[in-house]
């Protein structure tokens, strides 16, 4: 598992990588960090791209249960890029239980574009589990 994000708080931004295996604790694990990260602020944009991830092991009791605690204010764009039709089929489901501004996508240009993101600003590669980065 390696799971990338980094707050930009200057864009209002959140940029999240999900790559190689995912399961159902690293997912879980990974909302919780977010959410206590004292960068985080729930009115901010979220990128989240799913294209470097292998394996999707998120079961629907994990959907469902991270999409209840609606992390997100309903004010907060966020799009999730998913290539691959299991992931997007995933994030559907995901995003038929969120209120509030989340779109699906194929591919991270259509992403940026819906988000009004003209540049590449998304996260390094992945290096290691849970990496974070602040921008200033």
């Amino acid at each position: 598992m390696a799971i990338c994000y980094r707050i930009d708080p200057s864009r209002a931004m959140i940029f999240t990588i999900f790559a190689d295996t995912v399961t159902d604790s690293d997912f879980q694990d990974f909302m919780d960090a977010l959410a206590q990260d004292p960068a985080f602020n729930p009115n901010f944009a979220h990128l989240v791209d799913w294209s470097q991830t292998a394996s999707f092991k998120i079961s629907t009791a994990v959907i469902a249960a991270v999409a209840r605690k609606q992390l997100f204010s309903p004010h907060a764009k966020r799009a999730i890029v998913a290539p691959n039709d299991y992931i997007f089929g995933m994030a559907r489901m995901f995003q038929m239980q969120q209120d509030g501004s989340l779109e699906v996508f194929r591919s991270l240009a259509e992403a940026q574009e819906w988000l009004g993101i003209s540049e590449k600003i998304v996260p390094e590669p992945l290096n290691h589990n849970h990496a974070r980065a602040r921008s200033a």
